[in-house]
């Protein structure tokens, strides 16, 4: 709002004798441009929404909730509110002020607006925290405020901003930004053994991995020594479960390749089906890209095998399901769901429902007999429309 010094004695004597000789509209447009002029955004706001009540001749001192205006003047009021949102929205947003902005814009339904200002806004010691805030937090363009994140704030806040702002988004959002941590760790991974390398008799290529730069370098791998945050290391392997993109699996695999030759004293013990943490990894990642298929299969369908869900989580099962679907053996996949989580068991989320599979895999034979044991009528009848419309496209 604007301060008791923003205007001066000619402005309230000037609104005076426009009220006296023109009366409140004439008024009401001196007022939009004294705000307007002195970039009084709220003040402005306020004045077009008393600009629509004088013209629908509504009381202009207080605000009638909607629910007592009747139609039509009740859709002209909210109209005007919109309009005034999308004025003022804009204003502030030319004027780099974008938390404001955002919250006139937002009621106005404007994310495209806002998403392309985000684009285009050049970001400083001043304003990047306002465009993470809109972009990651408000969803309103979430790479692009991941990326500011990784550059202006490290590694280890990125991390701990994926497990807080991306818990409960939408799976493409979470792969997203999954994926670009494992590009950006594995960035940083490859810079940091390449500048130890140096010295060595043939300097790195760029284009070289991180496997075939530690081949036979085990004097790299000491019992203390490590070329990264390890904590970090583990995390972005765990978060890269869920990446799909097969350029950036392969980093995920290249990292793997990087923890399984860290010494024993910096490599902890995990919950299966990733026990051998960086190793089964390793396999699932490259069976992903066609490498190693048949082990990886054998592992983690021995590890869902003898997973107790009933007193343990279900992700060993879960993972397995996951990888099956993901190198194409979809019904495999959907039996493996059938016969290994029992109905009444609560999943993680991470692996697919049984009608998603059964979509992939074009068939819900097996869908439809899992429902009619369980007793699910409704998945049975989804079921039953999801492979007639099949049929008939």
């Amino acid at each position: 709002m604007a301060s008791e010094s923003a205007f001066d004695d000619r402005e309230f004597q000037q609104i005076r004798e426009t009220v006296a000789a023109a009366g409140a509209d004439a008024a009401c447009t001196a007022l939009v441009e004294i705000f307007s002029e002195k970039k009084c955004y709220h003040e402005l706001f306020d004045t077009r929404l008393l600009q629509t009540r004088q013209r629908l001749g509504l009381p202009i001192a207080g605000n009638s909730d909607l629910e007592d205006i009747p139609e039509p003047q009740r859709s002209e009021v909210e109209e005007g509110y919109l309009a005034a949102c999308r004025e003022v929205g804009k204003m502030l947003l030319d004027d780099g002020e974008i938390r404001a902005a955002w919250m006139y814009l937002r009621p106005a339904g404007e994310t495209e607006l806002m998403r392309a200002a985000l684009e285009r806004i050049e970001p400083d010691e001043a304003n990047t925290e306002a465009i993470v805030e809109a972009a990651l937090y408000e969803g309103l363009h979430i790479e692009r405020g991941f990326r500011l994140v990784l550059e202006h704030y490290g590694t280890c806040n990125a991390i701990t901003t994926y497990e807080s702002a991306l818990h409960g988004r939408k799976p493409e959002e979470q792969q997203l930004v999954a994926g670009m941590l494992v590009e950006w760790l594995h960035k940083e991974l490859l810079e940091n053994l390449s500048a130890e390398l140096e010295s060595d008799d043939r300097p790195p290529s760029e284009a070289e991995g991180i496997r075939n730069l530690v081949a036979g370098k085990e004097e790299m791998f000491g019992e203390y020594t490590t070329h990264i945050d390890t904590s970090h290391l583990s995390s972005v392997v765990r978060f890269a479960r869920i990446v799909e993109d097969k350029s950036q699996l392969a980093l995920a695999l290249d990292l793997t390749e990087y923890g399984a030759r860290l010494h024993k004293n910096l490599q902890q013990e995990h919950d299966p089906p990733f026990s051998d943490y960086y190793a089964n990894h390793r396999l699932f990642f490259a069976a992903q890209i066609g490498r190693d298929v048949d082990q990886a299969v054998e592992h983690f369908r021995t590890e869902a095998e003898k997973s107790e869900v009933e007193v343990e989580t279900t992700m060993a099962v879960e993972v397995y399901i996951v990888l099956l679907a993901r190198i194409g053996r979809h019904r495999e996949a959907i039996e493996a769901a059938a016969t290994l989580i029992p109905p009444d068991i609560q999943t993680t989320g991470f692996a697919p429902p049984l009608a998603e599979l059964a979509r992939a895999a074009g068939d819900y034979h097996r869908h439809l007999e899992v429902c009619r044991e369980r007793g699910d009528l409704l998945g049975f009848a989804l079921g039953e429309m999801e492979a007639n419309r099949q049929a008939s496209s």
